[in-house]
């Protein structure tokens, strides 16, 4: 009898201490089910949460020598803009001294053979890079040229309008033509109109469907609130930006028609639609794309170029989680712990919105972007590359700490292991809590 009573008193424990078990268990499932859901963080908002490393632009000081005082107060306050947190600018300065030539061979490829296309002299030059290792200009750069490089009232006014949570920002570059630029204005307007008319409907991971009001749109992107800059290209106190947006893609600078860049982010800008590819529904698109579900793993797979900027990036970011409250992706800015997990979506799984150039225009090849996100010195590196580009080499840049694959195809393997792996935990946890369920349950 002792015996049997001893039994029923361990059942008795052994009840309460089961349904916690299975509660814990039921929990780990729920935890692992949303962890193979997908990411429905807008595109624009991810990015300006979690593209917290701006990709830099370049500056090599080209001096023989020894380096000549007159220009040590350009590159004073080059590194100062450089080093000034929070609103530090996306740009390093690196000095060379050419006569030394094991120093001038440690340079990347396209930084040696700029300097040797330029006229020979002996005055030291700035050569200044985008964030794709293309040349900007090779100038001597003042004090006044320095801070003209670095900020601009248009820069200034992108991104408040970033901060202030626009769903993108469609940037306008004026054209010889005021006819043409008078038409492009009115395509803007139009799809201003229609975004916040709710007529655009974000691109998402659902299947599609014939009528768009079969969507659930009821979110706050049901009518996102795009923003626009006009840049004009005789502005002098914007020619540094003109520049910018002329390298974004190759063979832009001797166009002269109007073109407008989607800026989304913090501060990147997508590649241009040019006079007959301006139109509402190629607008409409570019929109669509920010608006819609994340592709949340790799940030040069996505469009575009970052601009040089000087800005608090952490402060609008800060905004932005504030305003639309707790999404995946902003945990770290509204202080949610693990409340939503991280997600990988294929790349591939986003529709490809490019909007080229021209027919004949190839797609940009991000050679100098490769790992962002990450942050670091922003420091300059010998390449180590192989094939093409082997030969003169490419800016290297700092590697990122996101989740991040080398090519579209490593990152839809990662989502599909990433999936199965979560749908297996899942349907394990479901099979402990049945068996903990008959071996713990008490008996007659």
């Amino acid at each position: 009898m002792e015996g049997v009573r001893l039994f029923q008193l361990a059942a008795r424990v052994a009840l309460p201490i089961r349904r916690l078990w299975i509660a814990a268990l039921g929990i780990a499932c729920l935890c692992c089910f949303l962890d193979a859901r997908a990411c429905d963080t807008p595109v624009y908002r991810f990015a300006m949460y979690n593209w917290r490393y701006v990709a830099p632009y370049q500056v090599f000081y080209m001096y023989r020598g020894q380096p000549d005082e007159a220009d040590r107060a350009a590159n004073e306050t080059l590194e100062a803009l450089a080093a000034n947190l929070p609103a530090a600018a996306n740009v390093t300065l690196t000095s060379v001294n050419v006569d030394d030539e094991a120093e001038l061979e440690s340079l990347p490829g396209v930084v040696r053979e700029a300097w040797r296309n330029l006229p020979k002299t002996s005055q030291p030059v700035h050569l200044i890079f985008t964030p794709h290792g293309t040349l900007l200009d090779a100038k001597r750069l003042d004090v006044q040229e320095v801070r003209a490089l670095v900020d601009s009232p248009g820069r200034t006014k992108l991104s408040q309008l970033l901060q202030q949570g626009h769903a993108g920002v469609l940037i306008v570059l004026t054209g010889a033509s005021d006819e043409e630029n008078s038409a492009v204005e009115e395509v803007v307007t139009e799809v201003i109109r229609r975004g916040a008319a709710g007529e655009i409907v974000p691109f998402s991971l659902i299947p599609p469907v014939d009528d768009a009001a079969d969507l659930d749109l009821q979110t706050d992107d049901a009518a996102p609130d795009v923003g626009r800059l006009t840049v004009r290209r005789d502005d002098p106190d914007e020619r540094w930006f003109v520049r910018m947006l002329l390298h974004v893609e190759a063979d832009l600078a001797e166009d002269q028609r109007p073109m407008v860049f989607p800026a989304y982010g913090r501060g990147r800008v997508m590649e241009p639609y040019l006079a007959g590819g301006v139109t509402v529904e190629n607008l409409s698109e570019a929109v669509a794309f920010v608006t819609g579900a994340c592709s949340c793993e790799v940030k040069e797979q996505n469009p575009g170029m970052d601009l040089l900027t000087h800005w608090d990036w952490e402060a609008a970011a800060q905004a932005v989680a504030e305003r639309y409250g707790a999404e995946e992706g902003n945990e770290h800015l509204l202080d949610q712990g693990n409340l939503f997990p991280s997600i990988l979506i294929a790349a591939d799984e986003t529709a490809d919105i490019d909007g080229p150039a021209s027919e004949n225009s190839a797609p940009v090849e991000l050679t100098t972007e490769d790992d962002l996100d990450a942050g670091g010195d922003g420091s300059i590196l010998p390449a180590e590359t192989e094939g093409p580009d082997a030969e003169n080499g490419a800016l290297s840049q700092p590697v990122s700490a996101s989740p991040a694959t080398d090519s579209p195809l490593g990152s839809s393997f990662s989502t599909t292991l990433s999936r199965n792996l979560g749908v297996l935990a899942a349907i394990a946890c479901v099979a402990l809590a049945l068996t903990g369920f008959f071996l713990m349950r008490p008996r007659n």
